[in-house]
């Protein structure tokens, strides 16, 4: 049965992630305090249903914020469509499919698309855990999660931003050996199985949380104007690499994940650096990466690295944050902290614009939370456009 009461409407949080962060190359990844809101609910621009078809007519798409100009407002939308997927995956009729044209999607983006911050991740992860929760699913269970955390790593093609986005935090992703030359999930049928059947069935993909001893820097964002596509960017990486820079971006990751774990910021310059992505997708392709790293090294950042597949740039600095008891959100922790991350922002800045290059620096902090659904009394849109930061700014 469809769980959405006339009056209410299920509102879901995902963050941006940064994947790879440096030498973890489709294994690592982070949760930021950057939010993409989606609310799902009864559509509110007709009065009466009727004549519109439930299953065939588009949907009422409301966007607001990132990729207003670009993102489609029909049942391509990919919200949608993973709404509609994680909705229908056990369902075999039409009677219980979800009525999508009765519907609206109201999608609030703060996470600018293509721009390696993990905006197609967080679509996947905000749609299908809709879907599961318009079904009656709790998508806060590990069960829940672990099947979120499945079907969309199957169908990005690899886990560093989808895990992040699921379950927050710096989080460590693999696949166990025994599964690595097999595929347990079909993801071209768009089936995502019953779900006690699924998770009785081996993990395909497998994330652990990375646990500071204390609150992490701030992160800093340099987040260009033009946009990469991960596709083209993942072609331009070598099929083979040497034994000598394989070690040292593997000593880079051991030292990156001991790093966090330890607390030892003083030690992340080092172990951000790598052999295996950034020196492909950075100066060869005429993106002045260096010259990003070391203004934001040379102003005081503890690391910095390409984010994701780029373009946008992170780095680690300002000192620390501190998690606000009332919000559970990431605040800056001094006055003094901000300055520092202000500073590296301003750095990045004059470096992209010495290298002709237009975008914008944030300063934002890990998140600790990933995914969040809850139901709620239906919010009017305008009151939702009035919360909507501007990153520009």
């Amino acid at each position: 049965a469809l769980n959405l009461p006339l009056d209410e409407e299920w509102h879901l949080t995902v963050p941006a992630t940064s994947a790879n962060m440096g030498p973890g190359f489709d294994t690592l990844g982070i949760a930021l305090e950057v939010l993409n809101e989606v609310c799902v609910r009864w559509r509110t621009d007709v009065d009466t249903f009727e004549g519109i078809d439930p299953f065939t007519s588009d949907p009422q798409v409301t966007l607001l914020g990132e990729g207003v100009d670009s993102l489609p407002r029909d049942a391509t939308n990919g919200v949608v469509a993973m709404v509609k997927r994680g909705y229908e995956s056990t369902v075999a009729t039409d009677k219980m499919k979800l009525p999508i044209g009765w519907m609206e999607f109201v999608c609030v983006n703060r996470i600018p698309p293509a721009r390696g911050m993990g905006s197609s991740s967080g679509a996947l992860v905000a749609g299908i855990a809709g879907g599961m929760a318009l079904r009656g699913h709790d998508v806060t269970t590990s069960k829940a999660r672990n099947i979120l955390l499945q079907e969309t790593a199957a169908l990005e093609g690899h886990p560093d931003n989808v895990a992040p986005c699921i379950y927050g935090g710096f989080q460590l992703c693999y696949t166990p050996r025994s599964l690595e030359s097999t595929m347990e999930i079909d993801t071209d049928n768009g089936e995502l199985g019953d779900a006690l059947t699924r998770s009785e069935k081996p993990a395909q993909y497998i994330s652990r949380r990375v646990e500071p001893p204390t609150t992490p820097p701030l992160a800093v964002l340099y987040i260009p104007d033009f946009e990469s596509s991960t596709k083209e960017t993942r072609a331009s990486l070598p099929t083979e690499y040497s034994v000598k820079d394989v070690v040292f971006t593997i000593s880079r990751n051991a030292l990156l994940i001991h790093a966090y774990s330890c607390g030892e910021w003083k030690v992340l310059d080092e172990a951000t650096r790598d052999r295996m992505h950034q020196p492909y997708r950075g100066d060869p392709s005429g993106f002045p990466l260096s010259r990003l790293l070391k203004a934001a090294q040379e102003a005081g950042a503890h690391g910095s690295f390409m984010s994701g597949a780029g373009p946008t740039v992170l780095a680690f600095a300002g000192g620390y944050a501190m998690e606000s008891k009332a919000s559970n959100v990431t605040e800056p922790a001094t006055p003094e902290a901000m300055l520092q991350a202000s500073a590296v922002a301003d750095a990045m800045d004059k470096a992209a614009k010495a290298a002709g290059l237009t975008g914008r620096s944030v300063v934002t902090a890990p998140s600790n939370n990933g995914v969040v659904a809850q139901m709620r009394r239906t919010v009017d849109v305008d009151k939702m456009s009035d919360r909507i930061p501007d990153l520009r700014d």
